[in-house]
C-alpha cells in the first residue's frame, strides 16, 4: 500500500497516455478499519518508527458526545466548531478554506439554489 502511494507521486510525470492507462486500470479506493488490507498495530508501529514518530493517531472528536451526550466536554466541542480555526488546527476534523465568513452555505437551499441542473 505504502508504495502504490510513493509511485503515485511520480504519476504526474508520467506522459499523458500512461497515466490514462494507469487510472483505467486502478479502481480508487481508500482501506478503511474494518477492511482486511487496513494495517495491523505492528503494521502501524513500523511505520510510525519508519517517520521517526511522526504519525499522529487520530481520534474522532465526537467521541466525547458518545460517551456522554449531555457532558460538558460534548457541549465544548459544538461551542468550538464554531471557530474555523479550530476546526482547522484539529487533524481529525475537515480541513477550512481560507478566510473567515468568506462563504456561508445557507442550510435552507439545496445545493444548487434549486435551479435544476439536469
Amino acid at each position: 500500500m505504502l508504495r502504490r502511494a510513493a509511485a503515485l507521486a511520480f504519476l504526474p510525470a508520467l506522459p499523458r497516455h500512461v497515466r490514462a492507462a494507469l487510472a483505467e486500470n486502478t479502481p480508487a479506493r481508500r482501506v478503511r478499519p474494518s477492511d482486511p488490507t487496513w494495517p495491523s498495530e505492528a503494521g502501524w508501529a513500523k511505520l510510525n518508527e519508519t517517520v521517526g514518530g511522526r504519525l499522529i493517531k487520530v481520534n474522532s472528536p465526537l467521541s466525547a458526545c458518545r460517551e456522554a451526550p449531555d457532558g460538558a466536554a460534548c457541549g465544548d466541542l459544538f461551542k468550538e466548531l464554531k471557530n474555523p480555526y479550530y476546526i482547522g488546527d484539529n487533524v481529525a476534523l475537515t480541513q477550512t478554506a481560507g478566510w473567515v465568513d468568506a462563504w456561508e452555505s445557507p442550510a435552507e437551499r439545496p445545493c444548487g439554489g434549486g435551479r435544476d441542473h439536469g
